[in-house]
């Protein structure tokens, strides 16, 4: 995958024409698997750039020609849509169409890498998505998100959101990080003396092929962990615990040898903030369920149909 070339290459996204791929952009999708539309003649991929207030955001939309409904997909902290071929795929043989967009500082959407001003901005950009998306993605919508993505989701929710994203899944949810006292300890003076740190990667999944592959093979990845992003987290933190409770009905699921975030104290206040939430607990699974076994992700599939089809939606 020549980076450059694809950076080179990116327009404007327009789900309303029929999309010119180039060759540096079939070769991205190739390299992370999310070629989809190669083998299934339903499958129009598009994919360029969207303007989301003062973001430029990198998006794909899978146009589903059999869907009826669309499945809105948001990334983990480091992530982009590269990595989640599993969840599209999902998403695709149930007939949805998809939209999966790269976050600020994230993939190939502009920013400082792996970095965030505030929280708040990542609303912004997920309305200007819903907004983009509104008279061209069938309806009715879910949505899915990963960790840090799942946080996205659930303020959106408390927002109201769950009147337009009525179905949502939140796989491992962030509220806050393992360890997350002393991370605030270092966190307050390492910010007095740097703007960033080497990033630890963690033992995130049982799939050592993707770990090695994140790690070692995907030129999209940060190095650093930057602190700001850290201070965004500890500023959304208080707000998420000051929000209201949400009427709404989201599927919780959750790895339970998940290292990464606290998840026992995060589920506990999930709870409280979504009284009517289903949960469904993943014995084997760590904290990447985008990325994990392919026990664990059957597992997990299986209980998204029960949610989607038995719920409703």
């Amino acid at each position: 995958m020549n980076l450059d070339a694809l950076v080179a290459n990116i327009k404007s996204l327009d789900p309303t024409r029929p999309p010119a791929t180039s060759d540096a952009e079939r070769d991205y999708f190739r390299f992370y698997g999310i070629n989809f539309e190669e083998n299934n003649d339903h499958i129009v991929h598009h994919f360029g750039h969207i303007a989301c207030d003062r973001f430029d955001i990198v998006a794909h939309y899978f146009e589903n020609r059999l869907a009826v409904e669309t499945c809105f997909i948001v990334h983990g902290f480091y992530d982009h849509a590269g990595l989640y071929r599993h969840i599209i795929d999902y998403c695709l043989k149930r007939n949805f169409s998809v939209v999966i967009y790269d976050l600020p500082g994230h993939g190939l959407s502009a920013g400082t890498q792996a970095s965030i001003d505030s929280f708040n901005d990542y609303q912004i950009v997920l309305a200007n998505i819903l907004v983009f998306f509104k008279d061209v993605a069938p309806r009715p919508w879910k949505a899915i998100g990963q960790s840090t993505g799942s946080a996205i989701l659930m303020d959106f929710l408390i927002a109201g959101g769950n009147k337009i994203l009525p179905k949502t899944v939140l796989l491992a949810p962030l509220v806050r990080p393992r360890g997350w006292l002393v991370s605030k300890l270092v966190h307050s003076v390492a910010k007095l003396f740097l703007k960033q740190i080497k990033r630890n990667y963690l033992d995130s999944s049982h799939d050592h092929k993707f770990l090695d592959f994140v790690k070692n093979k995907d030129p999209l990845q940060s190095p650093v962990l930057p602190l700001q992003w850290v201070s965004a987290l500890r500023k959304w933190i208080p707000h998420f615990l000051a929000s209201g409770v949400s009427q709404a009905k989201p599927l919780v699921i959750q790895g339970k040898e998940d290292t990464t975030v606290d998840w026992p104290y995060n589920l506990t206040l999930i709870q409280k903030k979504f009284p009517d939430r289903k949960t469904f607990y993943l014995k084997n699974a760590k904290h990447h369920l985008a990325n994990e076994t392919e026990d664990s992700l059957q597992t997990m599939f299986s209980a998204m149909d029960i949610y989607f089809d038995v719920y409703g939606g």
